[in-house]
């Protein structure tokens, strides 16, 4: 770990955590948002289909118990925000994150930044998204002098990427991804593995370490497979990621805005839990009448983690170096 960041204390800490905060609301201010707080505990946790969830029960009087969850993005709720006529937002606050999320760059217990944008293009909102992380990481540098950010972001399509980082053609018809992988010997790959299986072993082993020698890289276009709750257009899914020094910090979606379009999402998401043999995630019920009778005006939304942006910013190992007090899962 640096050896700066290693030796912060509780104080130094909570002072960094202070910086941040306001330098982004401060971004945020400046461009007319409106910061909210939606509630942690919640009807559905997340839309993802590999994640697991925190359950919470609430016992009720009555002495019957309920079940909720811890949520792992405030997601559905800043959405529901922005059907009620807000149209530019963010939050920051803690999600919660089970099943095994813990090592240097994930933690059951972390601090997400979310913002959601109406009426502002793909480009313009990465743009945007850059510029974020350019005007924290300015700030960082002014004041524990951090070498300046001069990197120019380097633009892949995930295609393009597969294709620089891993020799891989995701768009061949005559050799299968995994056949492609087999072939070039990488050593995590197994014959029986599926598509999304040898997909994010070659993300995850091959490309994502190259990128670290590109400091900032924007990731975009996505497989429809992999499209979440983004919209598809041109046959690829309108999702972004950025990469500083190696690891992921956000993921970014121009949203998909038709109420059938996001049942039939949620569907194909529990079908994929089902088949992994985890729970399907409640539908819910405030989103989707609101989708229905509201709609959701066209926008762009983006969760990013703080605490991987500190982490980017001070070259820090592990995100444990800005847990302030201990815990579980907090400073050592």
């Amino acid at each position: 770990m640096n050896d700066k960041a290693a030796k912060f204390n509780a104080l130094e800490r909570l002072q960094i955590w202070s910086l941040v905060k306001s330098t982004l609301r401060t971004f945020f201010l400046e461009r007319s948002y409106l910061e909210v707080e939606t509630p942690t505990i919640v009807t559905t946790p997340g839309a993802e289909p590999y994640q697991r969830y925190f359950d919470c029960t609430w016992t009720k009087a009555d002495l019957t118990a309920k079940k909720f969850f811890l949520r792992a993005s405030p997601e559905l709720e800043m959405k529901w925000l922005m059907t009620q006529g807000c149209s530019r937002i963010f939050q920051m606050g803690k999600c919660f994150r089970s099943g095994g999320e813990y090592s240097n760059r994930h933690h059951p217990e972390f601090t997400m930044l979310e913002w959601y944008h109406k009426d502002i293009d793909f480009l313009s909102f990465i743009t945007l998204t850059l510029d974020l992380i350019a005007s924290v990481h300015r700030v960082f540098s002014k004041h524990y002098g951090i070498p300046s950010l001069i990197a120019t972001p380097h633009f892949f399509t995930v295609q393009e990427a597969f294709q620089e980082f891993a020799h891989i053609d995701l768009t061949s018809q005559e050799r299968s991804l995994n056949a492609q992988a087999l072939d070039l010997k990488y050593p995590s790959i197994k014959t029986d593995d599926d598509f999304d299986t040898t997909y994010f072993k070659i993300l995850l082993d091959i490309i994502e370490p190259a990128f670290k020698e590109l400091e900032l890289v924007v990731l975009h276009d996505f497989l429809p497979a992999h499209s979440a709750l983004a919209t598809v257009k041109g046959g690829v899914a309108k999702r972004f990621e950025i990469y500083f020094r190696g690891q992921e910090l956000c993921n970014g979606y121009e949203e998909l805005t038709d109420y059938k379009k996001n049942l039939q999402r949620f569907k194909i998401l529990n079908e994929k839990r089902t088949d992994l043999g985890l729970e399907a995630v409640p539908l819910d019920d405030m989103f989707f009448s609101a989708l229905r009778e509201d709609g959701l005006p066209p926008c762009c939304g983006n969760a990013l983690g703080l605490d991987r942006l500190l982490a980017a910013i001070f070259a820090a190992e592990d995100i444990k170096a800005f847990a302030v007090t201990p815990g579980p899962f907090g400073a050592d």
